[in-house]
């Protein structure tokens, strides 16, 4: 499921790479000191405006080494080169957007087209749910689309608990693979130095020439559990920091990001009164900073039922879909699969994907 390209974002005409934003810098009579500007231009994952934009106000900023008086000096310099704009409604009109399907037609019609560019999709569920199937699937549509100025849109998948094996994707993607600039990239990250890492990994990524158009993080909260354990203020601050530098590469570099998420039982007593059975992960500071989340219920048989919990967008509503080898369809279609799979022990089936 397509659509026409978009500008890559209102971004796209206001950004420089970082050797002439020191330029312009200098030409305004802008005093940014030497030693900041030599760390701006040490880093491989720091090219251009984009990027600082991205990293303003998130914790990997301090990946940068900036003091705090030169970081406040840096952000209001790059506020007289990037100031807010104010946009009509026709100017934002004019923008269109790429849609990736999930296999489903009922899911697609759900997310009023599909996975889409410029934003965030948080999806969580419990274990076999089909998390890593919407996944899979969403990298499937993207890969193969062309467009009329750049063949191929490349991908990075980010994996937290070993849920991909790419050994089990490998053909198909190699038979999908357009041209040399069109990529698959795959991480296993362990730990959260590790997942830190690969978030200045994935911003080098953002700035290259490859056409980057989705990202997938399966699961975001692992790396964050393991590292605060229970700390829960100290993780809930990363998480709202680190999903608010996301949003940003969503908006700034036009890409769509998925993540998934676990859940838990209902504790308290007015968690039970909701009547919910599954609540994700993360507590509210996490839901609060989401964008669109969504809540993957298991149903009888391969059924599954999935439900948008909150969005910026999208309406309240629910559809059911079907989670077979294949990996995600319309119920519809998979009737008398769905009757014979319902007589079989699944724990006796090897699972590819969560």
């Amino acid at each position: 499921m397509t659509q026409v390209h978009k500008q890559a974002s209102q971004e796209e005409n206001n950004y420089l790479p970082i050797e002439d934003f020191l330029l312009w810098a200098e030409q305004k009579s802008y005093e940014i000191p030497i030693e900041v500007q030599e760390r701006l231009l040490s880093f491989p994952w720091l090219k251009d405006t984009r990027a600082l934009k991205c990293l303003f106000g998130s914790q990997l900023v301090k990946f940068v080494g900036l003091t705090e008086k030169q970081l406040e000096l840096l952000i209001g310099i790059y506020l007289q080169f990037s100031p807010v704009i104010l946009r009509s409604l026709t100017e934002l009109d004019a923008e269109t957007s790429l849609f990736f399907s999930t296999g489903s037609k009922n899911v697609d019609e759900l997310l009023k087209g599909g996975i889409e560019t410029g934003h965030l999709f948080e999806f969580t569920g419990p274990p076999a749910s089909g998390k890593t199937q919407f996944c899979y699937a969403t990298l499937l549509s993207c890969y193969s689309q062309k467009n009329d100025e750049q063949q191929g849109n490349s991908i990075i998948w980010l994996d937290t608990e070993h849920s991909l094996l790419p050994s089990k994707v490998k053909d198909t993607i190699k038979k999908l693979q357009q041209n040399d600039k069109h990529l698959f990239k795959f991480v296993r990250i362990r730990t959260f130095p590790e997942f830190l890492q690969a978030m200045l990994e994935l911003l080098k990524f953002c700035q290259s020439e490859y056409n980057l158009r989705l990202i997938i993080i399966d699961s975001l909260i692992a790396p964050f559990d393991r590292h605060y354990q229970q700390d829960f203020p100290a993780r809930a601050q990363a998480l709202r920091e680190l999903i608010g530098f996301l949003k940003d590469v969503c908006r700034v570099f036009n890409c769509a990001i998925i993540i998934t998420n676990q859940v838990r039982k209902p504790h308290t007593d007015a968690e039970k009164e909701t009547g919910e059975k599954h609540l994700p992960l993360g507590g509210f500071a996490f839901a609060h900073a989401t964008e669109n989340r969504f809540l993957i219920e298991p149903l009888e048989g391969r059924r599954k039922k999935l439900k948008v919990l909150d969005s910026s967008y999208l309406p309240n509503g629910e559809t059911i879909f079907y989670l077979n080898k294949e990996g995600i369809a319309d119920v519809a279609n998979n009737n008398f699969l769905d009757k014979q799979e319902t007589c079989l022990d699944s724990s006796k089936e090897k699972r590819i994907f969560d």
